[in-house]
């Protein structure tokens, strides 16, 4: 819903909380890449889009969701939104939690972060998708769409500490 923060204040009020996890530009890229490739064969109902004009099509809502998200952040009240990158909510991910209900000011109980451990510790061994690196002709033409969005995200939605990066992959 991160495009649709207008209608979802307008719905909820501006008591509604918020919370944005932000990824790597080029992982995003992919995941949904990867994620269009895997449904389409299942669900279209016409001719598949491949190849670049896909790709065209990707980027273009990519990008439109984060300027729509650029556009509207500004809407919500102060203390309504906690802006978290996903590689330091991997790192520690109880820490991020703690930092999020924070600025949320939600009320955090020794339960809820116990089970969150418990959760934590079941899914210890999970590893997320890998996706193909970029081939040079891909870096020659998608890098330079998603520079500006990268470079936000490598400099972090907040002035905290800078860490390493999603893998882009």
């Amino acid at each position: 819903h991160t495009a649709r923060i207008r209608h979802l204040l307008a719905l909820f009020g501006p008591e509604t909380r918020f919370i944005y996890i932000a990824r790597h530009p080029h992982a995003v890229f992919r995941s949904n890449m990867a994620l269009f490739d895997a449904l389409d064969p299942i669900y279209h109902l016409e001719d598949p889009v491949l190849g670049e004009e896909l790709e065209r099509r990707i980027l273009a809502d990519y990008l439109a969701t984060e300027a729509r998200y650029d556009a509207d952040r500004a809407l919500i009240p102060p203390g309504r939104l906690a802006e978290v990158r996903l590689p330091d909510l991997q790192a520690d991910p109880i820490g991020e939690v703690r930092r999020i209900y924070r600025e949320l000011d939600l009320a955090l109980s020794d339960e809820a972060l116990e089970r969150m451990r418990l959760y934590l510790d079941g899914e210890k061994d999970y590893r997320g998708n890998k996706h193909a690196g970029w081939t040079e002709a891909e870096k020659a033409r998608l890098e330079p769409l998603l520079a500006e969005l990268t470079s936000r995200f490598e400099a972090g939605p907040s002035p905290r500490a800078k860490v390493a990066p999603e893998s882009p992959s």
